[in-house]
């Protein structure tokens, strides 16, 4: 990898460079030898490189707007406050806890992303990273902790409610869980899924998403990558059961009510497209099946736009069709 390029990545996404050179190996990008920029390189990539390169490099820069707004909801919290992550990944997030004097730890199940989150902290001594199956650990081994996060994690394992359940029992009094939860019903999502990126996708449950994906783009692990996708009460409804404070953010919104007609044009084309130009690579119950779920979307939609016009749901229906992903902030009273 180019010398220049690796610095000038670490120095814009505050990033440690042991990183930067692991994941560049490891995804074998040929254009990391030739490009001295980050601008430079990325020109280059197509739109799904720069999705997925871009996502990793900026692990720390999400990290950081989380971090400022855990600070702001609990700001007793400071310099040896006990930090979890919960799949950390690409380690951004504990680096950026790290770096901030909390005693932190990440829990990552697949053994090429703990390597990663390690060689993102390898030069910070309160950081720790874990590599396993965070259901199957002892959580009087891992501790308590003041601050735990989850972000963009839930949709991937096996039991959600386990999962949430057990991070609220090693949250502390007066301690804050942060999840951050893809939206299966947002229109972009519709239009578009965030993983996989394939029209509809979302409308499916699991089983069905899993066969819908593989017969639109090949792909043969969903099932191994995914969970089942919950509507937001599910996720509230567990944590209170923990005995959680919850409040939902909005903090990735698609736009307001003023931009429901572009967003139903878009969600219409898509649909359109799929039907017209791509449904002929699904068989004939997955394309009876598609078109009956998309019905079943647009009709919901529908009925709840006409009721966020006439009542006070307005909240209600942008949680529902207008974030991406919801912010939830629990804390443990």
């Amino acid at each position: 990898m180019n010398r220049k390029l690796k610095a000038d990545i670490a120095a814009k996404f505050c990033i440690a460079e042991e990183f930067i050179e692991a994941y560049f190996a490891r995804q074998s990008i040929s254009d990391a030898e030739r490009s001295e920029s980050w601008e430079a390189f990325s020109g280059g990539l197509n739109a799904s490189q720069l999705l997925y390169i871009d996502f990793a490099m900026s692990c720390v820069l999400r990290a950081r707007s989380v971090a400022d707004l855990i600070f702001e909801v609990a700001p007793h919290l400071g310099v040896g406050a006990a930090y979890l992550d919960v799949g950390c990944g690409y380690g951004g997030f504990v680096r950026e806890f790290a770096a901030r004097g909390f005693c932190a730890t990440g829990v990552e199940l697949q053994e090429h992303l703990a390597a990663f989150s390690k060689a993102n902290c390898v030069d910070l001594a309160n950081a720790r990273i874990i590599q396993g199956n965070f259901l199957e650990m002892d959580a009087a081994l891992l501790g308590s902790f003041d601050v735990i996060t989850c972000n963009d994690v839930i949709e991937h394992v096996s039991d959600p409610a386990m999962v949430m359940s057990s991070m609220a029992r090693m949250l502390r009094p007066g301690g804050v869980l942060f999840m951050e939860i893809p939206n299966r019903d947002c229109i972009e999502a519709v239009i578009q899924d965030g993983h996989f990126q394939i029209f509809g996708l979302t409308n499916l449950e699991r089983s069905a998403a899993s066969r819908f994906a593989s017969q639109m783009k090949g792909i043969h692990d969903y099932l191994q990558e995914m969970g089942e996708l919950y509507e937001m009460g599910f996720y509230l409804s567990e944590l209170q059961k923990s005995g959680l404070d919850v409040q939902v953010l909005e903090r990735h919104k698609v736009g307001g009510m003023e931009s429901m007609s572009a967003l139903l044009a878009r969600l219409s084309y898509a649909f359109q497209v799929w039907d017209e130009v791509n449904s002929h690579l699904c068989d004939a119950h997955m394309r009876n099946l598609m078109r009956q779920r998309h019905a079943q979307y647009q009709a919901d939609l529908w009925r709840d736009l006409a009721g966020a016009y006439v009542g006070s749901n307005v909240r209600e229906f942008s949680l529902k069709y207008l974030n991406t992903f919801w912010s939830v902030v629990a804390k443990k009273s």
